[in-house]
């Protein structure tokens, strides 16, 4: 008798990254909370700029300016939302990202 069984395996991966972000109050988290610019949240998700903008437009993130008015992304908020994001795309069937 022969039977057919499937293995599934779920690699960890570990990555570190570091980037210099401005600490400063978040009203929406209503707590203090570390902000970044589009670009630094791009390279530390290792994706482009347009799709972290895609992950931004249908997400709750808080945004604020800084002094030079560049809009800056509150890290917290952005982390819960590429979570999230990563449920929508399992209960799919899609890849994880």
């Amino acid at each position: 008798m022969q039977r057919r069984i499937v293995v599934e395996i779920e690699h960890v991966k570990r990555v570190r990254r570091s980037a210099r972000t401005n600490y400063t109050h978040c009203s929406g988290c209503a707590a203090d909370a570390d902000f970044i610019s589009l670009d630094v949240a791009s390279d530390l998700f290792e994706v482009s700029n347009s799709e972290m903008l895609s992950v931004l437009r249908k997400s709750d993130c808080h945004f604020q300016a800084d002094e030079k008015e560049k809009g800056l992304i509150c890290l917290n908020s952005l982390i819960r939302s590429m979570k999230a994001e990563r449920k929508v795309l399992r209960g799919r069937g899609d890849y994880d990202c």
